[in-house]
């Protein structure tokens, strides 16, 4: 019961990190095309790795204006190996402060499908987790 437990709080664990990337996810699908190259941003550092032999990749981004006003970290998460080409930083036309990459863009259907996949396959292991555990207390175990 214990193990059930831990497993259902790993699993909406893993969904709240998951829905958390949501949002700009959904930003990026909705105003793809209205990103511009950003101006006095700089990337500070970019690491990408692959998991699971290429199966998916997490890309982390910190980004740092030339005056110091404004800073930032992307993460990416998304199928596939992990982009091996340079990187570079877009703003949104209307509002600078919103900040991605290009290849976040170019892959922004995939990161879409792996957030949703991850969310899904959480929510779907938690509740076989929950019916299993009520299965077992109806049992008398």
């Amino acid at each position: 019961m214990i193990r059930a437990a831990i497993g259902v709080i790993a699993a909406l664990g893993g969904m709240v990190l998951m829905l958390q990337d949501a949002p700009r996810v959904l930003f990026d699908i909705l105003h793809a095309n209205e990103f511009v190259e950003a101006r006095g941003l700089e990337i500070t550092e970019a690491e990408c790795t692959n998991w699971n032999i290429a199966m998916f990749d997490h890309c982390k981004i910190a980004y740092q204006s030339s005056d110091g006003t404004q800073s930032g970290q992307l993460d990416d998460w998304r199928f596939g190996s992990a982009p091996s080409g340079l990187i570079q930083l877009m703003q949104w036309r209307d509002d600078p402060t919103v900040v991605t990459t290009d290849v976040s863009l170019d892959t922004v259907t995939n990161r879409l499908v792996f957030v949703v996949t991850l969310v899904a396959g959480g929510l779907l292991f938690a509740l076989g987790l929950v019916m299993k555990m009520t299965r077992r207390m109806r049992a008398g175990y």
